[in-house]
């Protein structure tokens, strides 16, 4: 037994198993031979380190009662002599019913040298955490190789708090202060040992606290020199401003009427100048008397100064304010978070602009904004992030991104009706550089671009979804539609139809596009080239949805050219080409996959179905049927591809020259 209890010990013995079974029994002593004093303070664990009891030793008596209450077997005496205050080891053989059986263990033996230290982990919360409450919940696990937990010590910075009770599971609450927090945790085992230590850094407390509210009240009426209360007003808006104090929440109330510069503006930069403020919230259309918003409350720049200036400030919401005739655009956030917009700005050089703000709320009404040298007509967001827009945004007039102009940003929502736009150079409806994680849906409809982009635009854009119906949209150039270049991961949803551009791609064209999904349908677009799309070096794009009633001059449905890896599963009808070919051109492609039925498609040219050229790797697995072609093939025209299968029924294709099914003039390794 003895050589089993050695064999399996977990602490460090520096000694075999038989010595140490030839000290057991050659040094045995009954227990009231081994000279413990009286008063000794004792701990008990068990053979593997676990501590069992603890007492002071008064008899043999009082050892074994201890000892009663668990197995019988060996175990581990360590306790502090009363007489010379050296530490001591002894192994005790407790057999119920008989008398104790101690050994003394050689002084070189340090049975508490084990190399395991408890572990511990956080599992709430984590580094660069915000937490918008003043109680902070710290919680993790925590476990020990010989079950010996004991305590975990928490410390906030350079303060130690209280250790809490060690267990698989453990937990506090702290309650406090709004700031940055760095937190480090450690565990310790009953022998002393102690975990690594785990740092949690950048915790921030930002509990939305109560906080005493400030009521301030501007009338046309009424006076700066007022305490600005309803009945004794200010007059000028941005006195109201400057009269918020920090730590409150400052509401102003602007009464109905035209405020003008120096007459309730400032007469000279911006009417209104909110800077390194919080908390200030600016309503108008307020009665006489301030009782209901009945009234419509108007910011008249006379071309002479801007509206509104927010920057650096925080928690900042304007509503129910009309703005207009403004020489630059109507509003301005810069370097700002939390705030919320609900205005209207019309006739002036530009709408609202966004440019370095975080967690922004945008709604209302941008209309008839005229900036023929700006970009953004109706608003104008840069390098911010998590942007929401929810307005009615329309005939606004500038140079590139008629409605909407975003460039640098990531996170956002754009649900807004974005229509009768009209740019000089290109995006007529929204113009996007370098956007991310943004879902843009509603509707794009009637924006016109002179150069390319009717629609909307997107370059070296990423992971981006559009649930918009798109429709009605004009370029002169390439993409009537959408436009997409230089972008991945890109997902089309909605609609894209009645679109038109006098180049390439009526309704979608991708240009050096990665992972795009296409599940809008795609009808009644036109073009010069691919009336439903054109997908020119696009790598693994996957049309899902219906192509149909397009039509163009090259390619009445969809247009393929030099990319890889495509397929397209939808059903392609009804649209018509008078040159190349009516439903799919796919020219100098690599492993594309063709599941569409193509049917009833019409081409004065080439195929009336499916013309392939010069592609390698392709399949056709849906039926090319009732297609009709007045100088190619009716069905399927294959011309020097390679490594091509088919797997159509072929039916029902005319062709006024050539065969109406299917026409092969060269390739290599074409299976039918």
């Amino acid at each position: 037994m003895l050589f089993y209890i050695v064999k399996n010990n977990p602490f460090k013995l520096k000694f075999s198993a038989a010595v140490f079974l030839l000290l057991f029994l050659t040094t045995p002593h009954v227990y009231s031979a081994v000279q413990i004093v009286s008063g000794s303070e004792m701990e008990l664990f068990s053979i593997h380190g676990k501590k069992v009891g603890a007492l002071k030793y008064e008899s043999s008596v009082n050892l074994y009662k201890a000892l009663e209450k668990h197995q019988q077997g060996v175990y581990l005496l360590k306790y502090t002599d009363a007489l010379d205050q050296k530490k001591k080891i002894k192994t005790i053989v407790f057999l119920r019913g008989y008398r104790l059986m101690v050994y003394d263990l050689p002084s070189e033996i340090d049975i508490f040298a084990s190399n395991q230290v408890p572990a511990l982990a956080v599992t709430f919360p984590a580094a660069n955490a915000i937490i918008s409450n003043s109680v902070l919940n710290i919680k993790g696990t925590a476990a020990d190789y010989e079950n010996a937990l004991d305590k975990v010590y928490l410390m906030i910075g350079e303060s130690n708090l209280a250790p809490i009770k060690a267990g698989a599971n453990w937990e506090t609450n702290l309650v406090l202060a709004n700031g940055l927090y760095n937190i480090s945790a450690w565990a310790a085992d009953l022998h002393g040992k102690t975990s690594p230590v785990i740092n949690i850094t950048n915790v921030r407390i930002s509990a939305v606290l109560p906080m005493p509210t400030n009521y301030i009240y501007v009338s046309l009426s009424g006076s700066d020199n007022n305490e600005g209360s309803k009945t004794a007003p200010l007059y000028n808006i941005n006195t109201a401003v400057e009269r918020t104090i920090s730590g409150t929440k400052s509401i102003i109330r602007a009464g109905q009427g035209e405020y003008l510069p120096g007459a309730g503006l400032n007469s000279s930069s911006y009417g209104v100048q909110i800077y390194n403020k919080s908390y200030i919230d600016i309503s108008g259309g307020w009665d006489d008397n301030f009782s209901g918003q009945t009234g419509q409350t108007y910011l008249n720049g006379n071309a002479q100064v801007g509206l509104f200036n927010i920057t650096n400030s925080a928690w900042v919401s304007i509503s129910n304010i009309k703005i207009y005739n403004s020489p630059y655009r109507g509003l301005y956030l810069r370097q700002s978070t939390n705030c919320t917009v609900n205005v209207n700005i019309f006739n002036s050089t530009g709408g609202l602009s966004c440019s370095g703000s975080r967690d922004i709320k945008i709604y209302g009404n941008y209309y008839s904004n005229q900036g023929l040298t700006y970009s953004g007509g109706g608003i104008y967001i840069y390098e911010s992030d998590t942007i929401i827009v929810k307005a009615n945004i329309y005939n606004n007039i500038c140079r590139t991104g008629g409605g909407i102009y975003a460039q640098g940003c990531i996170n956002g929502e754009i649900d807004s009706a974005v229509y009768n736009n009209t740019v000089t150079n290109s995006g007529g409806g929204i113009y996007s550089w370098c956007i991310t994680n943004f879902i843009i849906k509603n509707i794009i409809s009637n924006n016109i671009s002179s150069n390319d982009y009717g629609g909307i635009y997107l370059y070296r854009g990423a992971n981006n979804t559009f649930s918009a119906v798109v429709s009605h949209n004009q370029s002169l150039d390439y993409g009537g539609g959408v436009y997409l270049s230089y972008g991945e991961n890109n997902i089309i949803n909605g609609a894209l139809c009645n679109n038109y551009c006098s180049n390439r791609g009526g309704g979608l064209y991708s240009s050096y596009e990665q992972n795009i999904t296409v599940n809008a349908v795609i009808s009644n677009n036109t073009s010069g080239s691919g009336g439903g799309a054109y997908l020119y070096k696009t790598t693994n794009a996957v049309i899902n949805n219906d192509v149909f009633g397009n039509s163009a001059s090259f390619t009445g449905g969809v247009y393929f050219s030099y990319g890889e890896g495509n397929i397209i599963n939808g059903k392609i009808y009804n649209n018509l080409a008078s040159n190349s070919s009516g439903g799919l051109y796919i020219q100098n492609e690599n492993n594309i996959t063709v599941n569409s039925v193509v049917s009833n498609n019409v081409s004065s040219n080439n195929a009336g179905g499916i013309s392939i050229f010069f592609t390698t790797n392709a399949v056709i697995n849906g039926d090319i049927c009732n297609n009709i072609s007045s100088n190619s093939s009716g069905g399927l025209s294959i011309s020097s591809g390679k490594n091509i299968t088919v797997n159509s029924a072929i039916c029902n294709n005319i062709s006024s020259n050539y065969s109406g099914g299917l026409r092969i003039s060269s390739g290599k390794n074409i299976t039918v």
